[in-house]
């Protein structure tokens, strides 16, 4: 049975809350406080958090046991909020409008940085983005407005977690807040794709 979303100063557990419209305002307002959430995501549960807080990114590293030298992928509502930060040629933006189409498989672009996110967040020459195939995730992206931090919800080299009674288990004694949409069907990690002289390039 899903808990309802609690404000307890003193709470150490994990808070598990419907992954609900009526439910984003307080997760929007979690992320906007620099803490981690977990999300139901169109590959598996993930940490996310703001790519801006340089301690919401500490956290995901701490949670994951994750090298600092490791990048994030950045999932983004559509293609306009990934051009913001990321420079398409014309190649990538062709293929973006080809790949963020519904019903497509995962797909991650990788794609030359521009300078306007903090220097703390990992420092690569690209970002990974993509656009989820899951509209209600769709939409809180576009509530919240900006790039969100996406990586599945394990620790780094373990497998993903569909379940959201294997979410509550592993995590029932952290302070994050989970926002459950059930058991998600098991799927692939989202495909990776670069561009590179010779054309585009599938690496996963």
């Amino acid at each position: 049975m899903l808990l309802k979303p609690f404000f307890n100063l003193y709470c150490t557990g994990m808070e598990t809350l419907n992954f609900s419209l009526e439910n984003f305002p307080t997760l929007l307002q979690q992320l906007a406080s620099s803490e981690v959430i977990i999300l139901p995501t169109d590959t598996s549960y993930g940490f996310s958090a703001s790519p801006f807080s340089a301690s919401a990114v500490e956290q995901i590293q701490t949670l994951k046991k994750r090298p600092a030298d490791k990048p994030f992928l950045l999932l983004v509502a559509d293609f306009a909020m990934a051009e913001e930060y990321g420079a398409f040629s014309p190649m990538l933006t062709k293929f973006a409008g080809e790949s963020w189409r519904e019903n497509m498989p995962p797909r991650t672009l990788l794609v030359p940085r521009k300078d306007n996110l903090p220097s703390f967040f990992p420092e690569f020459s690209e970002l990974g983005f993509r656009v989820p195939q899951y509209p209600l995730l769709r939409e809180f992206l576009a509530l919240w407005g900006k790039p969100l931090i996406s990586t599945s919800a394990n620790i780094s080299g373990n497998t993903p977690i569909f379940s959201a009674e294997e979410i509550e288990r592993q995590f029932s004694d952290s302070k994050l807040s989970f926002a459950s949409a059930g058991n998600l069907p098991p799927a692939s990690p989202s495909e990776i794709w670069r561009e590179t002289a010779a054309g585009l390039k599938r690496l996963r």
